[in-house]
């Protein structure tokens, strides 16, 4: 998934508390001597070898479109496979090498629209869950409609958990976000949020105050 030198402590926050810090060290140790990853040259870093890089992205792609089209995401789920908060050039070779892979393995599978059916799906099944038990898998899902549709307009998206999801950018109008929580996403720079509404007394205008301090006024239909 990183597609460059990667922070010792990094990885350990990848990898999450279950794993020992001490066989992190061993198993990196192991790698290395094997040739399988490389090491930065002034700090704990790592990297793996291209030739491995390459093979892995097949199988991860692989793996995770069975997943999608079985239902039962485990990779997904435990993994963000484009990381919105990385670097802009390291976000889009995942994009590619990652997101779009993956959205062609589906398409071969199931077309587009049995691709998106799948991916809204598997949102509807994470929906209202504890944010731990959604893991990384909405923010992976919203990804990939991104890509796969060009925008995210009309969408549900209440009451996910959603992390790592490229959201700078896109269109989501009429998209429901409705007590969805975010964390690590990337927001357009100007997140505008109305702060209030008010109705004239006659019905014709509505009024909104914004996040940003600016005031709109519609004239309403059929009024």
């Amino acid at each position: 998934l990183n597609r460059e030198l990667v922070p010792f402590s990094a990885l350990r926050a990848d990898l999450g508390e279950a794993v020992p810090q001490r066989e992190v060290l061993v198993a990196l140790e192991s790698l290395r001597r094997r040739m399988l990853i490389e090491r930065g040259p002034d700090r704990p870093t790592f990297a793996l070898q291209p030739v491995i890089l390459e093979f892995l992205t097949d199988q991860l792609v692989e793996a995770v479109s069975q997943e999608i089209m079985n239902g039962q995401p485990n990779v997904l789920h435990r993994h963000a496979l484009v990381q919105a908060t990385a670097k802009e050039y390291v976000r889009h070779s995942q994009e590619q090498l990652i997101g779009q892979s993956l959205l062609e393995q589906l398409r071969m599978m199931g077309g587009a629209d049995g691709a998106q059916e799948r991916l809204l799906e598997l949102l509807e099944g994470w929906r209202g869950q504890a944010e731990r038990a959604q893991g990384y898998g909405p923010g992976n899902a919203v990804n990939l409609l991104r890509l796969l549709r060009g925008d995210l307009r009309g969408l549900d998206l209440s009451g996910l958990a959603i992390r790592q999801a490229y959201l700078a950018e896109v269109e989501a109008q009429d998209t429901s976000m409705a007590g969805a929580q975010f964390s690590e996403v990337a927001l357009p720079e100007s997140f505008i949020y109305p702060m209030s509404v008010a109705l004239s007394a006659d019905g014709q205008f509505l009024a909104a105050g914004a996040s940003t301090g600016d005031l709109t006024l519609w004239n309403v239909p059929g009024r």
